[in-house]
């Protein structure tokens, strides 16, 4: 919703599994994955993108959201090789700011008429 907001067109997954299957298939800018996810976490999600053949999804921006604030889940999660690391509740201007860092890959475009879902 955050970055609808912000015009961005945007892909959801309803678990790991299939955060990869649409990263394999479709030119990702970005990736913004729970830690706690069903079926592929998202730090196993970063470390199959991170080894994978292919060096779009190898370089792929990840970012990690968990509620989790021990130094123990960063750890893993920046290990893994995730590019940027997000306690929730997340601010929407704290989410806005991260995208637009990460961001030189990360395109904004005007909003359009649909509600942003399952469009890219």
């Amino acid at each position: 919703m955050i970055l609808n907001l912000e015009a961005m067109d945007l892909l959801e997954a309803e678990n790991g599994e299939r955060a990869l299957l649409i990263a394999q298939l479709v030119t990702l800018d970005l990736i913004i994955a729970d830690v706690n996810m069903p079926r592929l976490d998202g730090v196993d999600l970063v470390r199959r993108l991170r080894s994978s053949p292919d060096p779009r999804l190898r370089e792929l921006p990840v970012v990690l959201l968990t509620a989790d604030k021990s130094e123990e889940a960063q750890r893993r999660g920046l290990e893994a090789g995730a590019t940027a690391f997000a306690h929730k509740p997340i601010l929407p201007a704290e989410l806005s700011a991260i995208v637009k860092k990460i961001g030189g890959r990360v395109s904004s475009k005007p909003p359009s008429s649909g509600t942003g879902r399952g469009s890219r």
